[in-house]
């Protein structure tokens, strides 16, 4: 058997796979209850039996509610850094972006709970900062590097700072609509991102 190379991260286990589905499946229930009933109605304890788990089992994988709510915007974020990382290299920095974005508009638009728990997310005022400022390091630096990459400076570049915050300011203000008024997501996310083209307007793809 072959030992993974310098860099390549560890083949999970049996053990890690199962714990991974378990919080999924604890996440996937509590989106479920919070669209049903509301975030604030629904305990730590409906959760967890819905879920079949123990309580004791819930506070292994989660704090708090706000916490679960917390980690599934952590968990797509990392999974829009993956496909942002990997769009083409001749698509400009926005299309890129879109691209690999994309899945999380299409999970929202055609998942109800998951719908629900970003209207939470943007209307309760301590998950809204959550979701604004806390990213781990490793989707903050993967971030910076990718949009350094492709805006054709250093990570360091403020330049750099400035577009990440762009774009995060401009998806809070989409979502901050379309769960408001609802309407189509797609639509607005393209109408909306467009404006940013003047700060991206120097990416790498431009020059080819």
């Amino acid at each position: 058997m072959s030992s993974p190379g310098v860099g390549e991260p560890e083949p999970m286990t049996l053990r890690d796979r199962r714990r991974q589905e378990t919080g999924r499946d604890i996440q996937r229930v509590a989106l479920q209850l919070f669209q049903q009933r509301g975030f604030d109605d629904v305990t730590v304890a409906e959760i967890s039996a819905a879920a079949g788990v123990s309580m004791r089992t819930f506070f292994r994988y989660f704090p708090s509610k706000d916490d679960l709510l917390a980690r599934w915007t952590q968990d797509w974020s990392v999974r829009i850094l993956s496909g942002f990382e990997s769009a083409p290299d001749d698509m400009d920095l926005l299309a890129a972006y879109n691209e690999g974005s994309r899945p999380y508009r299409d999970m929202l638009r055609d998942v109800p709970a998951a719908a629900a728990a970003l209207k939470i997310i943007v209307q309760l005022p301590a998950l809204r900062a959550r979701y604004l400022g806390e990213h781990s390091p490793d989707v903050s630096d993967g971030m910076d590097v990718e949009l350094a990459r492709r805006l054709g400076v250093t990570p360091e570049h403020p330049r750099v700072r400035i577009v990440r915050a762009a774009i995060v300011a401009a998806s809070l203000y989409i979502f901050d609509i379309w769960t408001s008024v609802g309407g189509d997501l797609e639509s607005l996310w393209e109408s909306t991102i467009v404006e940013l083209r003047p700060l991206t307007d120097g990416s790498r793809a431009h020059h080819k």
